[in-house]
């Protein structure tokens, strides 16, 4: 899985969750991207999420073979998330 379709899916599972929509775009940690793109079919991870003021929580994905010939590599699936405290503190 190379880097950029990595980041393209997580993108779109941040999509998924609605998280763009209330913090603006979303950034990743380039490390968190690199490790994940080594990671085999079935690794779950959290996921440190940011936007332009700062960190907004933890982005839980898994990793898994979607069965599709044309798809590259592994497939990134949301599997939630979870805001920081400081963020939404109830």
């Amino acid at each position: 899985m190379t880097p950029d379709n990595l980041l393209q899916q997580l993108r779109s599972a941040a999509k998924r969750g609605g998280l763009p929509q209330a913090f603006g775009e979303i950034a990743f940690d380039a490390e968190d991207i690199a490790r994940l793109g080594e990671g085999e079919e079935g690794l779950q991870v959290s996921l440190l999420i940011a936007s332009a003021s700062g960190k907004v929580g933890v982005l839980f994905i898994e990793l898994y073979d979607s069965g599709n010939p044309g798809d590259e590599g592994l497939t990134v699936g949301l599997r939630g998330w979870r805001l920081a405290d400081d963020v939404a503190a109830i």
